[in-house]
């Protein structure tokens, strides 16, 4: 998601693009995870995919790009790669996880909002949030950009079974 450009986000029709990543250690985009294999075998990149967005995340995105735009108009900077997650006066114009989560715990302390998660665990609340409203394991593992479904089962094995007790 760092890789994240504004011409990325379709806010019509409330989807993510995602075709790319960052590189934290080269601090720029590189292809997708194993893109190099799945040219060589002539098949489509899982890692390359559109992801819907609720209305609510949509708004927020909407806000972001909103403030973004003043900001750099205040302090006469530009996102000529056009970033959604672009940070101001720092050395590199994206941020690395670690920044990320760390400012993301400072936010959750101020909102006295618990547990305390990281980026990647926000990711896993989202897919274990999918899963108990019953979002099949293939359409999830198509919008996490996994190959097949045998991660997601292993990893939430335990929702599967609650939610078919249920």
């Amino acid at each position: 998601m760092l890789a994240l450009k504004w011409e990325d986000v379709d806010f019509e029709n409330q989807k993510i693009y995602t075709h790319a990543r960052w590189s934290s250690k080269k601090h720029k985009i590189v292809p997708p995870k194993n893109d190099h294999y799945y040219r060589k075998v002539n098949r489509r990149n899982p890692s390359v995919r559109r992801v819907p967005v609720n209305r609510q995340a949509m708004t927020v995105l909407k806000e972001l790009r909103m403030e973004q735009e003043r900001i750099l108009r205040v302090l006469e900077l530009k996102n000529e790669q056009n970033f959604v997650f672009f940070q101001f006066g720092a050395k590199w114009a994206v941020p690395d996880e670690s920044t990320l989560n760390k400012k993301l715990k400072k936010i959750l302390k101020e909102l006295e909002i618990e547990p305390l998660i990281t980026v990647y665990g926000a990711r896993h609340t989202y897919g274990s949030v999918k899963v108990q409203e019953g979002v099949p394991l293939e359409v999830l593992a198509k919008w996490f950009g996994h190959k097949d479904t045998s991660t997601l089962r292993e990893t939430y094995i335990h929702l599967l079974k609650e939610t078919k007790d249920e």
